[in-house]
């Protein structure tokens, strides 16, 4: 066999062993992953076939390995057809099509080893094993032609639709696949065909190759099965090692030819031949690796390779961010990889120290800094300089080796070495070393400063946050006393007042209902005026206990049937002096159909419709105040709609809220205490129901709320208050 036929036997083999490999290690479950290791290894198994053909001396096993690999050539379509239907994810396939070229393939398969399939096997001029062709072979010229051709076009109206990456992967496999598949057919069937056959294993073997560098670019390029990590040095190795071989085997061949003219080598001599360049390669580095590794040890004890200690503190660089823990990782692994007795890195800020890794100097470190001032920014090796100033400074600390960190003309450290342990001096490629070394520093000491400026920054903040924090605690427990004292004020008056007012309230309906005697007209009126005033009165006093009660968690609600038609017509006829006074027009509009008698608290509900009426009247005077009462399947609704002055609208948010009330509220009626509608609330959403609100300001409001007739379980029942929404 030619040595460079058995040179491109060996690199196919290897690239495709190589695919076949990756891909498996990757992934071999998965089903594009599977379809495409059974493509490579039919075309690996066709390759070793041909190429054991050319090893037998009788050519009756050459014919048998040649129609060996035919059979195996067969199977490479069908292989190709499925990876090209799980490349693109089709799913639903056409059964027809796919039955046709499994049929297709199990005929080829059966007709490989007959002779009208191939006759004979016979040696070329070259020596390479050369198959006489016969009829039959034509059928797997037309079945690889067809497969292929659907395949590519299935590929191809699948990239249309792609991103661009797809886009290429196609173009690569398409382009190298199909030109080898090609070149292939022609040299191994059509050619002989003419009794042309000496390109067979010239050419068209070696176009293998292209399909082995197609689908490797595929990944390496576009990331075809996702082993780009994996594959490039394995690619890059195999490069190396087939250039190599190629170059070992050609010197060892053309040598013994020109010193032997008349030695002649057989296949397998040859075969030795390239093994042995192979071995040497594969042996060579790692021999010298071992010698290098017991020589130094010997000879060169501070040997070390510079590239490496670069390397390792790069990474340090890349993945640490704290200073300390950079500092120091640095320093063990300078101290590990040049032998030192010790390594110290001082982080300087505005000219003055920051930070010191191994803390030598900490004690004196100020003193220390102003002194290394003094031996200017330049890299000094003290056993290099004359004896002066700055070899004496040097010399009192003990360095050997001064080098300092810059960035952008900025001093930001120094970088100090203690003499090696070996006692040998700095070369000129370690003084090159650390000048690189500082350089790194530089960039990471800046970023690693501003994070611990940043942290240290966020520890002070945080600290003031913490003290501000416990400043608002102390001063909001201080308000709470201040709130609990004024809600014990509240109930306390409240109380005080409750029984003086109850019997003025007392002796003036006895009064005014003439149970001291017929009142004249002159006294008739201020007796129903006061006897109003005591009754609004009452009421602000009970609307002071119920806020008391709220507070202490004891507030409840007592119920019972309530007829909501007199509840609603007393509260307002018990107000229509007040309106007159007020000289509104208060208007009850009794429902057409009474509502229901419902179960709630009777007195409480009565004194959320009296505070919603009073409320109107207070801010619509000269005005019109209608009331509502009226029912549905579901709900009892109660509507106070004034047309005084309304509410703004950046307060109404806030209107229900204890003690609050709306600026124009306040210019009107400078009086009001801000609790009857944080009460109506409270009591409305104890009883499940909704409050009622809508307010244009200048044009007048809608108070109001809605009861449900047949009510769940009661909110009141328990003591505690949860603020609701408030619908609008």
């Amino acid at each position: 066999m030619p040595f460079v036929v058995l040179t491109t036997y060996l690199i196919t083999l290897s690239g495709l062993a190589l695919i076949i490999l990756v891909v498996a290690t990757k992934n071999y479950q998965t089903r594009i992953n599977r379809w495409f290791l059974l493509f490579a290894l039919s075309v690996l198994i066709f390759v070793v076939a041909s190429f054991i053909s050319e090893f037998p001396r009788g050519m009756g096993g050459a014919l048998f390995w040649t129609r060996t690999a035919l059979f195996v050539a067969n199977i490479i379509p069908i292989c190709f057809y499925r990876f090209t239907l799980a490349f693109i994810g089709q799913k639903k396939e056409n059964k027809l099509l796919s039955t046709s070229i499994l049929v297709a393939t199990i005929g080829l398969l059966a007709i490989s080893y007959l002779p009208q399939t191939i006759v004979s096997a016979v040696r070329n001029f070259s020596g390479t094993t050369i198959g006489q062709t016969g009829p039959l072979l034509l059928l797997t010229l037309i079945f690889f032609v067809i497969v292929f051709s659907i395949s590519f076009r299935k590929l191809r109206k699948h990239s249309l639709v792609s991103e661009q990456s797809v886009k290429l992967q196609v173009k690569l496999m398409v382009y190298g696949i199909g030109f080898a598949v090609l070149l292939s057919l022609v040299t191994q069937i059509v050619l002989p065909e003419f009794h042309i056959s000496q390109y067979g294993n010239l050419v068209g073997m070696p176009s293998l190759i292209l399909m082995v560098g197609s689908v490797g670019y595929a990944i390496l390029r576009h990331h075809l099965f996702d082993v780009k990590a994996v594959i490039v040095r394995s690619l890059g190795y195999l490069l190396t090692l087939s250039t190599v071989c190629f170059a070992y085997g050609s010197v060892i061949l053309l040598t013994s030819k020109l010193l032997l003219p008349d030695l002649h080598l057989t296949v397998l001599q040859n075969s030795v031949f390239v093994a042995l360049a192979v071995l040497f390669t594969l042996v060579f580095h790692p021999l010298l690796e071992y010698v290098s590794k017991k020589t130094d040890k010997i000879f060169f004890r501070d040997h070390y390779d510079p590239k490496h200690l670069l390397h390792n503190i790069s990474r340090v660089l890349a993945s640490e961010i704290d200073l300390s823990k950079l500092c120091q990782q640095v320093i063990n692994v300078t101290k590990a990889t040049l032998h030192l007795n010790q390594v110290d890195i001082i982080v300087l800020q505005s000219g003055k120290p920051f930070y010191e890794a191994s803390g030598i100097f900490r004690k004196i470190l100020p003193q220390f800094v102003l002194e290394m001032e003094q031996l200017g920014d330049e890299i000094l090796i003290t056993d290099e300089l004359a004896e002066d100033s700055k070899k004496a400074i040097l010399r009192k600390y003990g360095i050997s080796v001064f080098a300092t960190i810059k960035d952008r003309n900025e001093k930001i450290g120094y970088l100090l070495f203690s003499e090696k342990n070996s006692g040998a001096l700095f070369n000129k490629a370690d003084v090159q070393v650390i000048d690189t070394i500082a350089d790194a520093l530089a960039v990471a000491i800046q970023n690693s400063r501003s994070y611990t400026q940043i942290q240290q920054f966020n520890l002070t903040l945080q600290a003031r946050v913490d003290r501000a924090t416990k400043d608002l605690h102390i001063a909001n427990e201080k308000l709470k006393q201040a709130d609990a004292t004024k809600d014990d004020f509240i109930s306390m008056a409240s109380h005080q007042l409750g029984t003086p007012l109850a019997v003025i309230d007392g002796y003036l309906s006895m009064a005014n209902e003439g149970f001291y005697g017929k009142l004249n007209d002159k006294l008739a009126g201020p007796i129903r005026s006061a006897l109003d005033r005591a009754q609004i009165m009452k009421g602000l006093v009970t609307d002071l206990l119920n806020v008391s009660r709220m507070t202490a968690g004891k507030f409840f609600l007592e119920i019972s049937p309530t007829n909501l038609n007199q509840s609603a017509s007393n509260e307002v006829n018990q107000l229509q002096n007040h309106a007159k006074d007020m000289k509104v027009k208060l208007t009850f509009h009794t429902p057409t159909t009474p509502v229901p008698i419902i179960d709630v608290d009777g007195q409480k509900i009565g004194q959320a419709m009296k505070n919603l009426v009073s409320n109107a009247l207070h801010y619509a005077k000269n005005g019109t105040v209608d009331v509502y009462l009226e029912s549905d399947e579901k709900d009892i609704t109660f509507k106070v709609i004034d047309n005084g002055m309304g509410v703004p609208e950046n307060q109404k948010a806030s209107l229900f809220t204890k003690f609050f009330r709306a600026e124009n509220a306040r210019k009107e009626s400078p009086n009001g205490t801000g609790i009857g509608l944080y009460l109506v609330k409270r009591v409305i959403e104890d009883h499940n129901g909704k409050i009622i609100f809508s307010s244009v300001e200048g044009k007048g409001s809608t108070f109001g709320f809605s009861l449900p007739i047949h009510p769940g379980k009661r909110a009141g029942n328990i003591s505690s208050y949860q603020t609701t929404e408030i619908t609008e």
